[in-house]
């Protein structure tokens, strides 16, 4: 069964809900690759769990809109569902992963 995806790339923009001890909470920003608004804000709130103490019950979306196509972003990429996770971590990957992710996906079209 073959199954081709199409991402897009959101920025995101979560902070904490302010409290009386931290009345303006910083903002974590995030670029993240997903079908639509609903994973890329889903996918935020994993890494962003991962990494600080933060959970959706104690925080809010400030931004998530698709990124404007430019020099340096990528507009629509077809990837088959085993590379899905490899470009949401792109930065964990070595180059091998990324090349043999590719290469996966070309013999597969």
């Amino acid at each position: 069964m073959k199954a081709s995806v199409m991402l897009r790339e959101y920025k995101v923009v979560g902070r904490c809900l302010p409290t009386p001890k931290c009345r303006t909470p910083s903002l974590y920003r995030m670029k993240i690759f997903a079908p639509n608004d609903a994973f890329a804000k889903s996918g935020f709130w994993y890494f962003v769990s991962q990494l600080k103490k933060m959970k959706k019950s104690s925080g809010e979306i400030v931004y998530c809109h698709p990124c404007p196509p430019g020099a340096w972003s990528w507009w629509f990429i077809r990837s088959k569902c085993t590379c899905v996770w490899g470009l949401r971590c792109v930065h964990i990957l070595s180059l091998t992963h990324i090349k043999r992710c590719s290469e996966m996906n070309k013999q597969q079209r």
